[in-house]
């Protein structure tokens, strides 16, 4: 299982290299630090 988990860090730190090539930092630091996530209060529907 050791191997699996190192294959899996490997391939997320490749890919999210290849995030920050392509696409901006603000893009970037947006996509996984979100600011306005999560649930309303009182959602209404409206």
């Amino acid at each position: 299982m050791a191997d699996f988990d190192a294959l899996t860090m490997e391939l997320e730190e490749k890919i999210r290299r290849e995030e920050w090539r392509i696409y901006s930092r603000r893009v970037c630091e947006g996509a996984y630090n979100p600011k306005n996530a999560g649930e309303l209060d009182n959602p209404d529907g409206k």
